[in-house]
């Protein structure tokens, strides 16, 4: 239950304010457009790493499907590599100078629970098969 609400969370607060710049807030994927907009991201791992935000919800909705279907180990996989995304996004974020909002931390929060849920989840599946 942990990974489920830890998940939708997760990518619930990547849609929430992340940043302020000027007069505006922008969320996860706002802020990831104006960097490669910027030319900031434009290089490598950094082109890669923000090409892939966008699949974060992706990979979530299928950490939700395995475990909805049985796939205990999968949904926590699947859980653990959204929720570093999230993590690793958000410190890269919080290093800037830009004023951060809520929603980063909300997204970080939630990210933890998701990789205890994981953990939690991929215990079970350990003991059912004992």
């Amino acid at each position: 239950m942990l990974l489920v609400v830890g998940t939708a969370s997760m990518v619930s607060g990547a849609l929430l304010p992340w940043v302020a710049t000027g007069e505006r807030q922008r969320n996860s994927f706002e802020v990831v457009r104006a960097g490669h907009a910027l030319g900031v991201l434009d290089d490598g791992v950094e082109k890669l790493a923000g090409q892939g935000w966008y699949l974060v919800p992706v990979v979530a909705a299928l950490a939700l499907l395995a475990l909805a279907v049985g796939c205990r180990r999968a949904a926590a996989a699947l859980g653990v590599v959204a929720a570093a995304a999230a993590i690793a996004l958000a410190l890269v974020v919080r290093a800037t100078s830009l004023p951060t909002r809520f929603g980063i931390g909300v997204t970080m929060g939630a990210a933890v629970l998701v990789v205890i849920g994981a953990a939690l989840t991929a215990g079970r599946d350990k003991e059912q098969r004992s």
